[in-house]
């Protein structure tokens, strides 16, 4: 999966079709979680985060 975090957070499938992420915070999230490189991710970090 590629998340593109400059401009609108957006995602595509490994196919590079793009994948429909609706609302602000369900968009926050894979961002947050690419912001992190694979590294795990707290609960507590993505609520604050969120």
């Amino acid at each position: 999966m590629k998340i593109v975090l400059l401009g609108p957070v957006g995602a595509a499938a490994d196919s590079g079709s793009p994948v429909d992420i609706g609302g602000v915070r369900l968009r926050m999230l894979p961002a947050r979680l690419a912001l992190e490189g694979g590294r795990p991710v707290s609960v507590d970090a993505l609520v604050d985060g969120l």
